[in-house]
Formats: structure tokens, sequence, C-alpha cells
């Protein structure tokens, strides 16, 4: 069974943070070591499992976080990440053909 897959761009202060949470997720140290650079950014691509299970690590961050800075770091990024989660929802209800690709220029 293909496992589904998902590729974004982060901001090199988000793969910071998430790399800070490898401790709690192992399995996200292979995830950030596959990272491209792009337009400024980082390319990463996540099997939704690791999505899910980085989200979970990412919130038990946030709770023992005493730094108000860090915390509002974390919470806007499980807000991007929740984001690719449901967009796979989408996907899955709506099928290929609910996204439209962009026209060229």
């Amino acid at each position: 069974m293909k496992q589904s897959t998902i590729s974004f761009l982060l901001t090199p202060d988000e793969f910071k943070l998430l790399a800070s949470i490898v401790y709690l997720e192992p399995a996200l140290d292979e995830v950030l070591s596959k990272v491209k650079a792009e337009e400024g950014r980082l390319r990463i691509k996540f099997l939704y499992e690791d999505l899910e299970d980085s989200l979970s690590a990412l919130a038990h961050e946030v709770e023992h976080e005493s730094a108000i800075g860090r915390r509002h770091q974390i919470f806007v990024l499980i807000g991007k990440l929740e984001g690719y989660k449901l967009l796979r929802e989408h996907v899955q209800a709506q099928g290929k053909a609910g996204i439209k690709k962009k026209a060229p220029p």
C-alpha cells in the first residue's frame, strides 16, 4: 500500500523548532536529514503519519515550554502543520480532480 506524503516549505526558524523535538520523535531525524534548500527556505517531505506524530511531539513541547516567545513560535508552527494535515482530508474527500494546478504564466 502506497503511503501518502506531503511536501512544503519551512523557514529556517521553523526547521530549528522541528529539530529541537527530535528527542521526542526520533523518526523526525530522518525526515529532517532529507531537507533541501529552496527559495531561501527549506523543503521538507513528510509521510502524513510522521506529520501527525510530529504534531503530537510539538504539542507536548509547547506544554512544557516556559519562554513565551518560543511558545508562540511553536503554536504558529502547529497551526501551519495542522493546515497541511487538513489538506490530506480535503484531497481524500475531493479526489485529485478537486485540486487544480496553477495555470502557467
